[in-house]
């Protein structure tokens, strides 16, 4: 959709959302459009009627906790994910979500114990994966975190996040080598998560080496522990 045919339509769902004020569903498609938009601040009001009008919506819980995340808003995420969470036990992308708002405000075990639940409920969840080896790096369980970073790297191989987590994990370790590995897979992935990982190695530029081309992954995430829609 073009941004013009996006506005378009935001014009339509907002003269919906007046006629129909008292309808959640007309206010969350006009969330979502703003959402979409970037319009974050509108989004977030209209996620928020849609709750006020249907406080058992696990859903739209779920989409003010990506709101407000997208602001920047960690704690109130978080706890908009441990409401849909509450509605829906078994919501396994809000308690994926929910690990990432907690690594955010560096409540580490509060994060361990989230992505361990995502990890439970969907176990080809690379991102809860890479969320909980983050975690464990940042207590210190380097072991464990090396652990679920393979596994997440099986699911997705093109996991630029889970290749950076898992160089500082083997660095942390004392692998010196096995980190190098790492950063020579980035290179590949990502230019600038490779860097950010060669600056903690303290590695010397080097010339690529031509490589064959590789298939691409189904997926590679952009961004280094990305939350799901």
């Amino acid at each position: 959709m073009t941004v013009p045919e996006l506005e378009q339509s935001i014009a339509v769902l907002e003269k919906n959302a007046r006629t129909y004020p008292d309808q959640p569903a007309a206010h969350f498609k006009l969330a979502n459009a703003y959402h979409l938009a970037g319009r974050l601040d509108e989004a977030l009001r209209e996620f928020s009627a849609v709750v006020r009008l249907a406080p058992e919506d696990h859903q739209a819980c779920y989409n003010v906790g990506n709101v407000f995340a997208d602001i920047g808003h960690d704690a109130e995420a978080a706890a908009a994910y441990r409401e849909a969470i509450r509605l829906k036990p078994d919501y396994a992308k809000a308690w994926c979500n929910l690990s990432l708002a907690s690594l955010m405000l560096a409540r580490f075990d509060d994060a361990v114990e989230a992505a361990q639940k995502a990890a439970k409920l969907d176990p080809t969840d690379a991102t809860a994966l890479n969320n909980l080896g983050y975690a464990y790096n940042e207590l210190g369980r380097h072991q464990d975190a090396i652990k679920v970073l393979r596994k997440a790297l099986k699911l997705e191989s093109g996991n630029a996040a889970a290749h950076y987590n898992l160089g500082i994990a083997y660095l942390r370790s004392g692998d010196v080598a096995a980190a190098n590995e790492e950063y020579e897979a980035l290179e590949w992935l990502s230019d600038d998560i490779a860097e950010a990982l060669k600056a903690v190695l303290g590695r010397k530029p080097r010339k690529k080496a031509t490589k064959k081309p590789q298939k691409k992954p189904a997926k590679k995430k952009a961004a280094p522990r990305k939350k799901r829609r």
